[in-house]
């Protein structure tokens, strides 16, 4: 019984209940300061990404390496899709459908550094328009000479 008095004495609830209230306080502050060291990092990290961006010399290889990348993703469709079709004439339709195809596997090929490096080139709202008519004009050169031995 007299260990529950002592325990139940007012200056060692008052005791005990600071060091709680200290605790608390401590690891409240002890998580700030580690979401804080988080965010830095994660924003060291950002910096880090587009270092790269900093020291490219943009120059025209960047439409090089483009056309290279349309000219992979065209070959590669027509492998997978064009190959066995070789006395199908290629009507309007099928044209537009190819072309959205092939600028679909260009949007998931090309690299967010590519981008970067394209917006330094070119406007960068005009990007995709650039990469539709690349893309188009690949495809309707394609039509013409497959329809020509179609016929």
């Amino acid at each position: 019984m007299e260990a529950l008095s002592t325990l139940l004495n007012p200056k060692i609830l008052i005791i005990f209940g600071i060091i709680l209230i200290l605790g608390i306080v401590f690891d409240i502050i002890l998580v700030k300061i580690f979401n804080k060291w988080v965010e830095y990092k994660y924003k060291e990290l950002e910096l880090k990404k587009y270092d790269i961006d900093i020291h490219l010399n943009v120059t025209k290889d960047i439409e090089t390496r483009l056309d290279t990348i349309i000219e992979s993703c065209f070959q590669e469709y027509s492998l997978m899709n064009l190959i066995y079709k070789t006395d199908w004439y290629i009507k309007e339709e099928d044209e537009i459908k190819i072309s959205k195809d092939i600028c679909a596997l260009v949007s998931d090929r090309i690299s967010p550094v590519m981008l970067q490096q394209l917006s330094l080139y070119y406007n960068e709202d005009a990007i995709y328009d650039i990469i539709g008519k690349r893309v188009y004009f690949k495809v309707t050169n394609f039509v013409i000479e497959h329809n020509k031995t179609s016929l």
